[in-house]
């Protein structure tokens, strides 16, 4: 690597929660700390990038080092100081990725912890080193957390946050926090098992809730999933229960724990345990029916927006029995919102499926078929590969104007050694400098030129056409699951009104373009289909 003059300073801070709690590790103190250490080298702050309340275990889910990262290649600034490398990561894996990324665009990591600034082999050894230490002292604060809160939990202490019905208070005489009801909250808790136990759903519970002006722990309406996670939580029956969930920010569902904690807490049950259990003796019995998955046969899910409050609409069913005995469902699309919190959040604006996807399968179908979108498809097309063609014919200019000031400064140099203006050593450094971009604009000219000197190939309507038509035939010859991606990649949305289609809003790009140029790899398309594939199918329309 070679060495970086630096100048133009990025500073990058990141706490946890539990960090800035127990270390002291504020934001603002990282941030004045990298200030004084810019001041004291002379380096140009210009840019600030903080994560707050984030934890260093992975760098996914912190927009700020995302946007850090993403900048690298946008010449804003030679290195990157952060008061402790474990502010950048304490994922070994994670810090030599961005140490690596770092280095390819020539940019240095400064952390001021570390003596090891150089890019010798040595430091580098060094800095990994300390990264594999901060991803060990990151476990260890992982796991005491945990032992600290198992250890909670078997003597009967709560370790979540707040809980709707329960306020933690400190107890003095114990040095502890110990669970009190909250006459206000315990109200809707009771409501909401006996309802359940008189036999309403969890939807119609949700609703009657927030009919009736009642509200979450966090002031929010109630759902069907914070009704279905009260009923599920042995809290309320005064047990606690602890670690569920095993590396749940890693595995998500498939990390549910078979054996977790459960024992009697210290804080007094809501409802009795006789209601708590007969409550879970429904709700198994409800979840121990045959699993209905319908998603699959869904088309528009997700896309097909509520005409009242914008939310994506979702498939109910409605069952009913002929006269001849034939029992019969029918399929709608319905506000999520309406299904899951009832009339207080919206409507239901029910739309019949099938007639909802018949309608769209057709607009589309017919839009593309349309003179006036081929005609425009076709000039837009036009307009990207002349644009594209003329792109190379300035950077040809470009390099060729770059190639003879190359030339000019090497005869300068030349004249200024053979005046005794510059020794030896000084031409040939700055000759050797010169020779490598001459090279470097040299190989890109004759690949420009190469590119240039191809006739450019003209679309034809009837290619447009065999193109835009192609597109419905793998709609019509591929499966199911296939299609449902095929339009939710194609489609932005779909709006509704009076329980009928009214406007769909197409986005021919992106995701889409690679599907359609993998899935018409079976639909010959034509050898043409290389040359405009790429141009047709990026438009917005």
């Amino acid at each position: 690597m070679k060495e970086i003059q630096i100048k133009r300073v990025a500073l990058y801070a990141r706490v946890s929660t539990v960090e800035q709690a127990e270390h002291g590790y504020s934001i603002e103190a990282q941030k004045e700390a990298v200030m004084e250490e810019c001041e004291r080298r002379g380096y140009k702050l210009t840019g600030e990038y903080v994560d707050a309340g984030i934890s260093g275990k992975a760098m996914n889910n912190r927009p700020a080092l995302q946007q850090l990262l993403a900048d690298f290649n946008k010449d804003k600034f030679d290195a990157v100081m952060a008061w402790n490398q474990s502010r950048l990561s304490r994922n070994a894996k994670d810090y030599l990725e961005i140490w690596d990324k770092a280095k390819k665009h020539s940019i240095k990591i400064i952390c001021m912890d570390s003596p090891n600034e150089g890019d010798t082999p040595t430091d580098e050894l060094l800095n990994n080193v300390k990264a594999i230490l901060n991803q060990f002292e990151r476990e260890t604060i992982v796991r005491n957390v945990k032992l600290g809160q198992s250890q909670r939990a078997q003597q009967g202490l709560h370790n979540g946050g707040r809980a709707l019905g329960y306020k933690a208070m400190h107890v003095a005489s114990q040095d502890k926090k110990k669970l009190v009801i909250v006459e206000s909250e315990a109200v809707i808790i009771k409501r909401i098992f006996n309802l359940y136990c008189e036999g309403r759903g969890l939807g119609y519970i949700a609703n009657f809730l927030n009919k009736s002006g009642y509200r979450t722990v966090r002031g929010n309406t109630f759902s069907y999933c914070s009704i279905r996670e009260i009923l599920d939580n042995p809290l309320y029956k005064g047990y606690i229960r602890y670690g569920r969930y095993e590396n749940w920010s890693e595995k998500r569902r498939k990390g549910k724990n078979s054996h977790p904690i459960l024992v009697k807490g210290q804080h007094e049950a809501i409802v009795t345990e006789e209601l708590w259990n007969k409550a879970a003796l429904l709700r198994m019995g409800k979840s121990g029916k045959t699993a209905r998955v319908y998603d699959s046969d869904n088309l528009l899910s997700s896309i097909l927006k509520c005409p009242a409050c914008g939310s994506p609409m979702v498939v109910v069913r409605s069952r009913y029995k002929l006269k001849n005995g034939t029992k019969r469902v029918n399929r709608y699309y319905t506000c999520s919102r309406f299904k899951n919190k009832g009339s207080v959040a919206c409507k239901p604006n029910t739309v019949r499926a099938d007639k909802a996807e018949k309608a769209v399968m057709d607009k589309i179908a017919s839009f593309l078929s349309e003179e006036k979108v081929v005609k425009m498809v076709l000039a837009k097309t036009k307009q990207k590969i002349e644009a594209k063609s003329s792109g190379k014919r300035e950077e040809l200019k470009s390099i060729e104007e770059r190639l003879s000031d190359v030339l000019n400064k090497k005869r300068k140099l030349l004249d200024l050694y053979t005046e005794d203006k510059i020794d030896k050593s000084l031409l040939d450094e700055r000759i050797l400098k010169l020779a490598t971009e001459e090279t470097e604009l040299t190989n890109r000219k004759t690949v420009l030129e190469a590119e240039v000197g191809v006739p450019v190939i003209q679309p034809t309507m009837e290619y447009v056409e065999k193109v835009l038509s192609n597109f419905q035939d793998i709609m019509a010859k591929t499966s199911r699951e296939q299609k449902i991606l095929l339009l939710r990649l194609m489609i932005s949305k779909i709006t509704v009104k009076d329980r009928h289609v009214d406007k769909i809003y197409l986005n021919l790009g992106g995701k889409l373009k690679r599907h359609i140029t993998k899935a018409s790899t079976s639909c010959d398309a034509g050898n043409e289909a290389e040359v405009y594939q790429d141009y047709i199918l990026e438009l917005t329309v």
